[in-house]
């Protein structure tokens, strides 16, 4: 797996305080971690003068 995509879901870890219990917990957000993606997506294709979808593949470490 691509590094940029385990840094991307180390970010999608939210934290949560809940003021009736004496610890907070960390959950991982499916709809943050999407929205990473597609916002990193979105800036490769507006780099690229060519077919973006290559550059997008590539710069995931995905294989056509």
């Amino acid at each position: 797996m691509n590094e940029r995509i385990i840094e991307l879901m180390e970010k999608s870890f939210i934290r949560w305080e809940d003021p009736g219990n004496v610890s907070d917990y960390n959950a991982f957000s499916k709809l943050l971690f999407a929205e990473l993606i597609i916002r990193e997506c979105a800036d490769i294709a507006l780099r690229e003068e060519h077919d973006p979808s290559d550059c997008i593949l590539k710069h995931f470490g995905i294989e056509r």
